[in-house]
């Protein structure tokens, strides 16, 4: 009998997403998810038993969230099938708005797990299981607004499941870890775009799962679960330097606005390609030294190189006075 996953509080949630990247974990067990709703009620001059537009937005934005972890995980990033008529019911958020106030409790479908995994085996069960997983931590990833342990715990998966990839052995556990990885980040993602959406609208007073909060604390809560850049490697190289001696031009391209040169350099063996020759600066002596060392002898020059801001890659210029003139 298979071991059951029980996720109804806090706690068992947390246990739930720590494990999520253990493969064995997920498809050996059943997942029972209760409370797979999330109540806010919002207090303000604009808000009369509705939601505003920015709210409805934020909610259109997860909903699409949702659509999305489970496609790709069920049918293949790359797959343009559609999701059937009973997966878009079972996977539809329901808003309910109370009468009288403006009491929203966010509906996430429970019986989305039994009836998409009933009469599955094999691989494709697995792709559904690790679907539902999202829906799942799709659903409580909206409580992380309110409850900061949930919201440690995602950014510490993420941190982890990043590690995990860089260092898998095999290729089937790469994809696993990231197919786990994108539910990951669909669900964070899913998270900032509703506090963003609380943030905008602005109310003057808000509660989730009757927790309360901020719009400040909404604001944070988008800017602290953004996912940090990753500085670039460096080369090593400074932003501007110089490479000299003999080189053997490997192509002159005269269709670009600039003439441009592709090169090796004898010494070192490393090809530069793209090197403007600077049209305008060049004497036609020069430019006949370039063009009859095609394919023949190297010719000795330098070449300037500077990294651009933006990109950071390197524009490569020649020196027009240093051609065929050594040191």
């Amino acid at each position: 009998m298979a071991n059951e996953i029980k996720i109804s509080n806090e706690e068992e949630f947390i246990n739930f997403l720590n494990n999520i990247d253990n493969e064995e974990y997920l498809t050996s067990a059943v997942l029972k998810a209760d409370r797979l709703s999330v109540s806010m009620k919002i207090e303000g001059d604009k808000f009369n038993s509705s939601l505003t537009g920015s709210l409805i937005k934020a909610l259109a934005d997860y909903q699409d969230k949702v659509y999305h972890v489970y496609r790709t995980q069920k049918y293949g990033p790359s797959s343009n099938k559609q999701l059937t008529d009973e997966e878009l019911r079972a996977l539809e958020i329901k808003v309910e708005i109370k009468p009288g106030c403006t009491e929203a409790v966010i509906g996430f479908v429970k019986d989305i797990i039994p009836e998409v995994v009933n009469n599955m085996t094999g691989q494709e069960l697995s792709k559904t299981i690790i679907a539902v997983t999202g829906i799942v931590a799709g659903a409580w990833a909206i409580k992380g607004i309110v409850a900061p342990a949930i919201a440690n715990a995602f950014k510490t998966k993420r941190k982890e499941l990043d590690t995990k990839i860089e260092l898998a052995k095999t290729e089937k556990d790469k994809e696993y870890l990231t197919s786990i990885q994108s539910i990951t980040h669909d669900a964070i993602e899913g998270m900032r775009s509703f506090a963003n959406g609380l943030a905008v609208t602005a109310p003057e007073k808000i509660a989730i799962d009757n927790k309360p909060i901020t719009t400040g604390d909404a604001e944070n809560i988008a800017d602290e679960m953004k996912k940090p850049r990753k500085q670039p490697k460096s080369d090593g190289l400074p932003d501007y330097y110089t490479v000299q001696g003999e080189f053997k031009v490997l192509n002159i391209n005269y269709e670009k606005t600039v003439t441009l040169m592709k090169a090796e350099h004898i010494e070192s063996k490393t090809v530069y390609d793209n090197i403007s020759l600077m049209d305008g600066w060049l004497t036609e002596e020069s430019f006949k030294i370039l063009k009859d060392a095609q394919e023949r002898d190297p010719v000795w020059f330098r070449i300037i190189l500077s990294r651009d801001g933006r990109s950071k890659n390197f524009l490569k210029n020649i020196d027009v006075n240093s051609i065929g003139k050594k040191d």
